[in-house]
């Protein structure tokens, strides 16, 4: 059932995705702007199978700097295992400290990440150092190091590894961890498997049907009600096989973006879990 996930997802990207003529330096640089959007310098880490590159970055009140991630498959193999054409994910960190905090994570069936995305992993809550020859420890010294090394850029570097040891030949390699294990090495289940969480309306149904939904937000940015949505499912193990969708509307003639979970198995279920939601001074509509 995973590989039939992830050959529909890559079957139904198949059309609009292009890859590098080969995984090396020359080949990437010249593919990345044209597939992605994204220019050799944004590139933190490239391994056997991907590529991470820090899309955009802020500063925060508390003097940390925000980043966004995308990492993006550099082989159809690569977008197979793991059933998405890239993944997108939020990452704070502390230069002083030394450690980063995860935000969530988000799968998209186009190069350029855009779209609704599907969510595949909460926000964490928890500072941590990075692991080492992780693209996180990458993002870390790219951001709080002066002399890092960008992967794409310095003449003559050769490209970064997951991992120190030398890569065995192609032929023998076993075959690469997904893409989001990668990127986050250390996420609870379900999320350690892409493939099983990734879901799209057209080709998998879900897991918990069911007539009572609920609506959790609603917010004039898109991505804040995924990333509400990806907090709540992580929050409540019992959100965590039904379906989360953001659906766009008008309110005088405002576009408003409204995070729903549906899947209860009534609607006195949804009108339940609401009731909870509302104890702890969320807001929540049963539907």
């Amino acid at each position: 059932m995973i590989g039939l996930i992830a050959a529909l997802a890559a079957a139904s990207s198949a059309s609009t995705a292009t890859y590098p003529a080969a995984v090396d330096r020359d080949a990437i640089v010249i593919w990345l702007p044209q597939a992605t959007g994204l220019a050799a310098n944004q590139v933190i880490a490239v391994t056997a199978s991907s590529a991470v590159a820090i899309v955009t970055r802020t500063r925060t009140p508390e003097g940390r700097v925000g980043v966004l991630l995308r990492a993006l498959p550099l082989t159809p193999e690569a977008t197979a295992r793991g059933g998405v054409l890239a993944w997108q994910m939020r990452l704070e960190i502390d230069c002083r400290a030394g450690a980063v905090r995860l935000g969530g994570t988000t799968g998209y069936d186009t190069q350029l990440a855009d779209g609704e995305g599907v969510a595949l992993a909460p926000a964490e809550t928890v500072w941590r150092p990075p692991k080492a020859g992780t693209p996180l420890e990458s993002a870390q010294r790219a951001v709080c190091e002066r002399d890092f090394q960008l992967p794409l850029v310095a003449a003559g570097q050769r490209l970064a590894q997951a991992a120190p040891a030398p890569a065995p030949p192609r032929a023998a390699a076993p075959a690469p961890a997904p893409l989001l294990a990668a990127l986050r090495p250390a996420l609870p289940a379900p999320f350690s498997a892409p493939n099983a969480a990734f879901r799209t309306p057209a080709s998998v149904a879900p897991s918990k049907p069911g007539p009572g939904a609920i609506q959790v937000v609603s917010s004039s940015n898109p991505a804040e009600a995924r990333q509400a949505l990806a907090n709540l499912q992580g929050r409540f193990t019992e959100l965590q096989g039904m379906r989360a969708r953001v659906e766009p509307a008008q309110v005088r003639g405002r576009a408003v973006y409204r995070g729903v979970i549906s899947g209860f198995d009534s609607r006195d279920q949804a009108r339940a879990f609401c009731e909870t939601l509302k104890r702890g001074g969320r807001d929540c509509l049963a539907r």
